[in-house]
């Protein structure tokens, strides 16, 4: 006896527009795989005729067929587990090396294609004159609508909210990761109410140090530092063979309550992190020292020198 298909629900608090456009998106895709055929009109008149205002706006119209023309162009397909060893040797024939580059190139020019390119306006913030000191580079500045903003008053800048970061999605969670640069001298406080104010219990950092000159030392390796309004005290400190890591505690100075981050810094012992070996390494140790991370504290930071 044949089951008869699920249903599936859509839930929106309220309104209809987005739960139509999520309706002729779900339908569409199921008939492009079925037929390799789209009907983005046919079915629209299908949803507007069940209930009024399931396709509300021009706008929601609009979006449906760019999501509909991004799922068609990114035909890519993830790669299953066990899949990977394999992928990864195909690297090594010189054949297969020339079919796998040539599947990247197409990959990245997906990408570039598919990213909207960010105008002045989009990064107001990064372009104030109070924050153009704030900035390595003057063209590598995070959008409004994607930075972290910080809230706890420091330093003498007029804008104390603004650092040189940018919210990144992971697959599992919202602004999962903050991305930031290396911190100039003047913005050592920043970086670190920034640790504070949004409760990063990890940071990643992808190079060395460099001149200390213009990457100043922005961490400690024993006892306790001021940063600002912050007392940063080290609880533990530790060299692995391609990396460091440091274990610390940010308490913000004449601040009772017993709110802090407890936050851990992993940074490459020696050059960049260019072996495959030594990032997966780093990758393990972090998941095995923050596997309580939902205590610790909310987001994780990738910090380096420079661009992101």
């Amino acid at each position: 006896m044949q089951m008869p298909p699920k249903m599936l629900i859509g839930v929106q608090n309220n309104g209809a527009g987005r739960s139509g456009a999520f309706l002729a998106l779900d339908a569409n895709l199921e008939l492009m795989k079925k037929t390799g055929q789209l009907d983005v009109y046919e079915y629209a008149k299908t949803l507007v005729n069940s209930r009024q205002h399931l396709i509300d706006s021009v706008d929601q119209y609009q979006f449906i067929y760019e999501a509909l023309a991004e799922a068609v162009m990114c035909n890519v397909q993830p790669i299953q587990m066990h899949q990977l060893k394999n992928r990864s040797s195909m690297y090594k024939a010189k054949k297969n090396r020339e079919l796998m580059e040539s599947q990247d190139n197409h990959e990245n020019k997906l990408l570039l294609h598919l990213t909207h390119p960010l105008r002045i306006g989009d990064c107001a913030g990064g372009h104030r004159l109070e924050n153009r000191g704030k900035n390595r580079d003057v063209m590598v500045v995070p959008p409004d609508h994607a930075r972290p903003y910080l809230q706890t008053l420091h330093g003498e800048s007029k804008d104390y909210t603004y650092i040189n970061a940018v919210e990144v999605d992971g697959f599992t969670r919202k602004a999962e990761f903050i991305v930031t640069e290396w911190p100039k001298q003047s913005t050592i406080d920043s970086f670190w109410t920034l640790i504070y104010d949004h409760s990063c219990h990890t940071v990643v950092n992808l190079s060395n140090q460099g001149n200390p000159r213009h990457y100043p030392t922005f961490i400690h390796n024993k006892g306790k530092a001021n940063y600002g309004p912050f007392i940063v005290e080290v609880l533990n400190y530790h060299q692995y063979p391609a990396m460091t890591s440091h274990m610390v505690k940010v308490m913000k100075r004449g601040y009772m309550l017993p709110r802090y981050p407890v936050c851990a810094f992993y940074s490459p012992s020696f050059g960049v992190w260019k072996d495959s070996r030594h990032i997966s390494n780093a990758m393990t140790v972090r998941e095995r020292e923050t596997s309580h991370g939902s205590t610790m504290g909310e987001g994780i930071m990738v910090k380096q020198s420079a661009k992101y």
